[in-house]
């Protein structure tokens, strides 16, 4: 005798009596939730809705460093008036980035040109 436990199938005996359909047991959750629709759409209790989570924070912008080229574009100023600049402490001085560069921080120098005074 093979008995088998799906829903809907039916368990075969011998070959003198007819074939009888089993039940699924009562403890059992069936195979196939029947989803309760609204107009075709699919119903959702709310408390089984969450709140949408919140973005993650705003990462401070990188500051990149700028090279001897790039602050002279963006200032306007010679190489021998940055260096003169610096000494007299009136313009940011550089970071060491390797033992044969520097760099200064983008963000110090858009600051020195938007605190700067016009002549």
């Amino acid at each position: 005798m093979r008995i088998c436990n799906l829903p809907g199938r039916v368990e075969f005996g011998s070959l003198a009596g007819p074939a009888k359909p089993v039940a699924p047991p009562a403890s059992s959750p069936p195979l196939i939730a029947r989803q309760p629709t609204f107009n075709g759409h699919v119903f959702i209790p709310r408390s089984l809705l969450r709140a949408p989570e919140p973005p993650p924070p705003a990462k401070p912008p990188v500051d990149r460093y700028l090279r001897k080229p790039e602050v002279c574009d963006l200032t306007g100023l010679p190489t021998s008036t940055l260096y003169r600049l610096m000494k007299a402490g009136l313009f940011v001085r550089p970071h060491v980035l390797g033992p044969n560069s520097v760099g200064w921080p983008e963000s110090a120098v858009r600051e020195w040109c938007a605190n700067r005074k016009p002549r």
